[in-house]
């Protein structure tokens, strides 16, 4: 028994994580940037989406806004597991900032990022990195 009736914090169990993220290859550190970046980026454009919903409450870009950042957190999340079926969608949601050229002034930023995150994901290590089934 552990005073005051709480359990004891399973010893041993921190260190294993923090060791895989030590060994985590470049590209897949990218994605996470570049994930995590594009989370900011909907977290603040997310007012705009909101005022829209006030005036209709199903538009297009709220629905595309909602599908987006459940795909963004559902691929983040799957990466962080090092699932094999991260693999795929973290390629796919890497290809999304290519189109962003197109109607983002900061079109071309969101490019070339795109194009270093789909290098480095293509990398044989990264590959290698999604092992969990």
């Amino acid at each position: 028994n552990h005073p005051r009736g709480r359990c004891a914090p399973a010893r041993g169990t921190i260190a294993p994580v923090l060791q895989q993220s030590r060994r985590m290859p470049v590209g897949v550190i990218l994605f996470l940037v570049y994930g995590f970046i594009m989370l900011a980026i909907i977290g603040l454009t997310l007012p705009k989406v909101i005022e829209l919903a006030i005036e209709a409450p199903v538009s297009p870009l709220g629905l595309i806004y909602m599908l987006l950042l459940a795909y963004l957190i559902f691929t983040l999340t799957l990466v962080l597991q090092r699932k094999q079926a991260a693999y795929p969608l973290a390629l796919g949601l890497a290809t999304i900032g290519l189109t962003l050229v197109l109607i983002n002034p900061l079109g071309a930023i969101s490019f070339v990022a795109a194009v270093v995150v789909l290098l480095g994901l293509r990398r044989k290590s990264s590959r290698a990195w999604f092992t969990e089934i």
